[in-house]
C-alpha cells in the first residue's frame, strides 16, 4: 500500500491558470501531491521510468514507463512515487487550444482519469524529444519561446492521438467531430441547440448525449470554453479594444463576457492581457 496516496494536511499548489509550463522530474519514494479540488488547467503526465501512482476517489492507478495521464479540470486527485521505485516523470499544466480537443479524446479509467500506454519506442523517443523542447521553450520569456512551446506540446497531443488510434483503431461517431468543427468556426455566432440539431439530423437529446459522451463536456459548455480561450489569446496577441474582441467571439455583452472571463481564468480581461504581456518581456 502506498501510504502517501492517502496524505491530505496540505493541499499541492498549482502554477497559475493559463500558464504552460512543464518539467522533468525524478521523484524517490515520499514524493507525493494532493489536489483535493483538482485544477483549474489540464496537467499530462508522462512516465520515463520507474513508477508512479495516482488516486482518483478510491481508484489507483499505477503508471509505469511509457505510460500517460492526463488530468482534466476539476478532477481531484493526489499522487505519489509507487513503493520502491524512483518516478521519472515528464509533465505539463496547460490550458488546450480549441484544435486540440480532438486530440484530447483519449481512453478513460471509470474515474475518467486519461490513461494510456505506449508501445511505440520511436513514438516514445519523439514525446521525449517533444518534451525537451517543451520544457526549455516554456520556461524562457518572450512570445516566440511561448508560440515554440506550445508548437512543442501540439506535437505530444498528436502523437498521443495517432497512436491510441493506431493501437485501438476505435472508431469515433463523426458527427461529434463535425458539431465541434462547427463550433470552432462559427465562434461569433449565436448558437440554439434545436437549430444545431436540425443540421446534424439530430434529435437535440441524442445530439447532447454523442457530444458530452465524446468529448467529457454539454456543447454550451465547450462552446462557452471555445470562445473564452480565443478572447485570450486575441487579448494576448492582438490590441484590439476588450469590448471588440467580447463581440469577435460571440458575446453580446461586454459586462457578461468580462464575468464569464475572470471566472474562468480567475482574472479580468484587462489584467490577463496584462500578465500576458508581461511573459515576453
Amino acid at each position: 500500500m502506498n501510504e502517501y496516496l492517502h496524505v491530505s494536511e496540505k493541499a499541492t499548489s498549482s502554477p497559475p491558470y493559463g500558464i504552460l509550463i512543464a518539467d522533468h522530474f525524478r521523484e524517490t519514494y515520499g514524493f507525493y501531491g494532493h489536489r483535493p479540488a483538482g485544477t483549474k488547467d489540464w496537467l499530462l503526465v508522462y512516465t520515463v521510468s520507474g513508477a508512479g501512482q495516482f488516486r482518483i476517489d478510491r481508484d489507483i492507478q499505477t503508471c509505469s514507463a511509457g505510460d500517460v495521464a492526463i488530468l482534466s479540470p476539476g478532477m481531484p486527485h493526489h499522487y505519489a512515487t509507487a513503493p520502491n521505485s524512483q518516478w521519472e516523470l515528464l509533465w505539463v499544466h496547460f490550458v488546450p487550444l480549441p484544435d486540440w480537443l480532438e486530440w484530447l479524446q483519449l481512453p478513460r479509467t471509470k474515474e475518467q482519469l486519461i490513461y494510456l500506454t505506449l508501445q511505440d519506442e520511436s513514438v516514445k523517443a519523439r514525446i521525449q524529444d517533444a518534451f525537451r523542447r517543451l520544457i526549455q521553450d516554456s520556461s524562457r520569456k518572450g512570445v516566440w519561446h511561448q508560440q515554440l512551446a506550445s508548437i512543442a506540446l501540439s506535437e505530444i497531443l498528436v502523437l498521443l492521438h495517432s497512436e491510441h488510434l493506431s493501437l485501438h483503431e476505435r472508431s469515433q461517431d463523426g458527427r461529434a467531430n463535425q458539431i465541434l468543427s462547427y463550433l470552432i468556426e462559427h465562434l461569433q455566432e449565436p448558437q440554439q441547440l434545436s437549430e444545431l440539431a436540425e443540421r446534424f439530423h439530430l434529435s437535440v437529446s441524442r445530439m447532447c448525449h454523442l457530444f458530452k459522451e465524446q468529448y467529457g463536456d454539454s456543447i454550451i459548455g465547450t462552446l462557452l470554453t471555445l470562445r473564452l480561450q480565443k478572447a485570450a489569446k486575441l487579448l494576448e496577441y492582438t490590441g484590439r479594444q476588450v469590448n471588440e474582441i467580447s463581440v469577435d467571439v460571440g458575446f453580446e455583452s461586454p459586462y457578461y463576457f468580462s464575468r464569464k472571463f475572470n471566472a474562468h481564468f480567475g482574472c479580468s480581461p484587462t489584467l490577463y492581457r496584462k500578465q500576458a504581456r508581461e511573459k515576453w518581456e
